[in-house]
């Protein structure tokens, strides 16, 4: 899969219900309109040049790459972010939507809330992707703290 310039791996058993094993695989810099196994290969089309951000560019430019599955292994890093919640009011006792951070070496979560009082947040982990949560810490952040 493809999603954000990032592509990940999915196992063989994934399916609803069972979500574990899904890992990142690389980062890729152009954006990839489609992909395909042509032959045992990977051919992608790329928008190798938009006119979104490059108002000197005549028209847009997009290409074939044919390379081996393996290939996509050494492409950019894994590496990401993002979060569930960004800027959103949070209710008590709401759980967020689910973040992937498996598979990623270095992993940051930061805190932020703005009560008069401190906030209790319990973060939890569904490791074996079959919707079974389990509490793995609780962070008290500070009154109006981080």
């Amino acid at each position: 899969m493809n999603k954000h310039d990032m592509f990940y791996d999915f196992p063989k058993t994934f399916r609803p219900g069972r979500t574990a094993g899904l890992r990142p695989v690389s980062t890729f810099l152009k954006m990839v309109v489609d992909y395909t196994d042509w032959d045992g290969r990977l051919v992608m089309c790329d928008n190798d040049a938009s006119r979104q951000g490059n108002p000197i560019l005549g028209y847009p430019e997009s290409n074939l790459w044919f390379g081996k599955w393996e290939d996509l292994r050494g492409f950019g890093r894994r590496g990401d972010w993002g979060g569930p919640w960004c800027q959103e009011p949070v209710k008590a006792g709401e759980p967020s939507e689910p973040f992937l951070f498996a598979g990623f070496k270095q992993r940051v979560l930061h805190l932020v809330q703005n009560a008069g009082e401190p906030v209790t947040f319990t973060l939890e982990t569904d490791a074996a992707g079959d919707d079974t949560w389990a509490k793995c810490a609780e962070v008290t952040v500070p009154a109006s703290g981080y």
